[in-house]
């Protein structure tokens, strides 16, 4: 009688191809190259199709690559890109499956209901099992619930707020020639630079990537804040926002109870959100992953003739600690990589093997 509740697909496995939720994300990926690479190419004549759906597959991806110079971009097709790198953004893409699965126990959730309440003898073991388990998945549901508001206010913070930040940041220093002579605004440079930090995405504006931002250490700075943000510090970022919601829940009128339920068991929750522990195991291996890879650009290019041409040391030790941040992730890039020393190359390139290894340990741990 249960299974009878169910629609009629969950019961027929084996019966060949049917829709599930990962489907729904490659359809959605799919669809969504397609169609901003021909709006890509509509804004920009000169981009041949193939071109604009690789950069529009790249843009959703987070990939970074491109197929086509973005100075051939009209400003249409950068808005597309612009767009295209939040609907695919890694902490965006948190919201479907969570919207997902409430809306499956919402549509179940009468039934269950129903049949527990037609149930004569509630003594009976399955029974009071089902119970049991309808209140914990009740719950989950609330949970979901405010781990989606948590998601928002996170994508609002380091997106919204964040451009403004960068904002204050590029107007402190001369907006290169390049994007001046474009008729860019430094407020859309800031956002389109905002926005592919923190989806790790890699695409700017200019045509040399960050290398005209070198002399600016205020705007790599907050660029690299945002690459950790929306990466391997996300799932820290978002306990703390929970753990926020939860210390101010009598206050803003929240679901005290579902925030401490996220809190418990995060990963009930979503892929995103770990737990006290396993955060602080996270901490460690960024802050050793980052300070080696950081000791190492140091020693190897520091003193490097070839790298002396981007200004004195401590200028030099700034754009080693973007690229420790950036090369990992996002593929921004400060300066000329072939003027780096070989060595520190092959160990770029190790990192960037490992760059998901602390994310992914964890994941599994949990």
């Amino acid at each position: 009688e249960t299974m009878s509740l169910l629609p009629a697909w969950v019961c027929q496995r084996g019966s060949g191809f049917r829709m599930n939720y990962f489907r729904c994300v490659m359809l959605y990926l799919i669809t969504i190259s397609l169609v901003g690479g021909a709006i890509i190419c509509a804004f920009s004549p000169d981009v041949k199709y193939i071109d604009g759906l690789f950069t529009a597959a790249s843009a959703c991806t987070g990939t970074g690559l491109v197929a086509a110079e973005m100075n051939l971009m009209q400003t249409g097709s950068l808005v597309t890109i612009f767009i295209l790198i939040y609907i695919g953004g890694t902490v965006f893409l948190l919201l479907p499956p969570m919207l997902y699965r409430r809306a499956v126990f919402a549509k179940l959730h009468p039934q269950l209901k129903q049949f527990v309440d037609r149930q004569t003898n509630t003594d009976l073991p399955s029974v009071n099992a089902l119970v049991v388990v309808l209140k914990k998945r009740e719950l989950l549901h609330r949970a979901l619930g405010m781990m989606i508001l948590a998601v928002f206010i996170y994508l609002f913070l380091c997106t919204f707020c964040g451009s403004f930040i960068m904002t204050g940041f590029v107007e402190l220093y001369a907006h290169p020639p390049e994007l001046q002579s474009r008729g860019f605004t430094k407020l859309w440079t800031a956002s389109f630079l905002t926005i592919s930090s923190f989806f790790n995405c890699g695409f700017t504006l200019t045509s040399d990537s960050m290398m005209q931002y070198a002399d600016k250490p205020l705007v790599y700075i907050w660029s690299s804040g945002l690459i950790l943000f929306g990466n391997t510090a996300a799932p820290m970022c978002l306990r703390g926002i929970v753990r926020l919601m939860h210390h101010f829940a009598g206050t803003l009128r929240l679901d005290k109870e579902a925030l401490d339920f996220a809190l418990k068991y995060p990963r009930l929750v979503t892929t995103h959100l770990f737990d006290h522990r396993q955060n602080l195991i996270l901490l460690g291996f960024l802050v050793c992953i980052n300070l080696v890879e950081l000791v190492f650009f140091l020693g190897f290019d520091l003193s490097r003739p070839s790298m002396q041409v981007y200004g004195s040391k401590e200028q030099l030790v700034g754009v080693g600690y973007f690229q420790t941040f950036s090369t990992r992730a996002s593929g921004m890039q400060l300066i000329d990589l072939r003027m780096l020393n070989q060595g520190m190359l092959w160990l770029y390139i190790f990192f960037m093997y490992v760059a998901a290894a602390p994310y992914v340990s964890q994941m599994y741990a949990s």
